[in-house]
């Protein structure tokens, strides 16, 4: 992977991340969050986000 890949795959995370929070804090459902991690399920590692379990894990 290219450092710009990685730059962007990274900005990518942290933005999700943000998204995250605003899932925590009951400002998104859970259906919103869930669908940005589906739509991004290749290029960010999705175990890292709190909806993310062996029991719902994202399907693709």
């Amino acid at each position: 992977m290219n450092n710009s890949n990685k730059a962007e795959n990274d900005r990518l995370f942290a933005a999700i991340k943000l998204i995250e929070q605003l899932y925590k804090d009951g400002k998104i459902s859970d259906t919103i969050f869930r669908n940005i991690l589906r739509e991004n399920w290749n290029k960010i590692d999705n175990t890292s986000f709190r909806c993310y379990t062996t029991s719902n894990a994202i399907q693709n």
